[in-house]
């Protein structure tokens, strides 16, 4: 008579996963911050590097690859992604790539759900179109702190990715600076839909107390809205910050 396998009733512990943004590194000062203050209470945050197979080859495609191995480290554990600029995009598309992994939510400080337009408000379009002719574009890399070349294949990647098309079914928080001049506010308003019904607008100096809430968020639930699962889940959080 063959052993019936002992099961245990356990939940694994939950994976926490930090998605660093563009042209950084898992040694950014964001990430370590994170990392500091989930260690004080006994988490372990894993920090990927993401400039994969390197940053002058870079495409969203690898990047989501890259997270996957990451996921697979702790097979079917809660996954809870935060992600940063582009590492929100990141977070966003893994999880709409790869359902089989429990992701169990998200949170997200200005992800860049608009890559190309993010990098068009940067360059404008004479500077799209010639990194488009010569396939290179001389970025400065704040990991390694050196001008490296990037290669226009991670806007031709980026073409198989629609934020606004994706539709999730897990609570993700979304905290995105009104003043933020790398990543437009109204991509993270986009994504969450009627940004009037769902913003808490806060106000801080660089050098005040973390900001106080002055309005809470109301979430329309699919009565109010029937557009999308994720629009239903989402909160947006925008945060006024003054240029002192």
């Amino acid at each position: 008579m063959s052993e019936i396998p002992e099961t245990s009733d356990e939940t694994p512990d939950p994976l926490f996963i930090y998605l660093h943004g563009f042209a950084s590194s898992p040694g950014s000062k964001k990430a370590q911050f994170f990392k500091d203050r989930l260690a004080v209470r006994g988490i372990t945050l894993h920090i990927p590097d993401l400039n994969v197979p390197n940053f002058e080859h870079l495409t969203l495609s690898t990047m989501i690859a890259r997270t996957a191995e990451e996921a697979q480290s702790a097979p079917n554990a809660q996954i809870n992604l935060i992600g940063s600029s582009m590492g929100g995009l990141l977070a966003l598309h893994f999880a709409d790539r790869h359902r089989e992994v429990h992701v169990s939510r998200l949170f997200l400080m200005a992800p860049a759900f608009d890559m190309y337009q993010n990098r068009r408000r940067t360059l404008g379009a004479e500077g799209m179109a010639a990194w488009k002719a010569t396939g290179q574009l001389a970025t400065y890399h704040y990991g390694s702190q050196q001008t490296r070349q990037l290669h226009h294949g991670l806007m031709d990647d980026m073409a198989a990715y629609d934020s606004f098309a994706v539709d999730l079914p897990q609570p993700m928080v979304i905290y995105h600076g009104r003043n933020d001049a790398s990543v437009d506010y109204h991509d993270s308003s986009k994504r969450t839909g009627d940004s009037a019904s769902c913003t808490s607008f806060a106000s801080a100096s660089a050098s005040s107390a973390p900001p106080t809430i002055t309005d809470a968020c109301t979430v329309p639930d699919s009565t109010q809205r029937a557009s999308s699962t994720m629009r239903a889940n989402a909160r947006l959080r925008v945060r006024t910050v003054s240029a002192e």
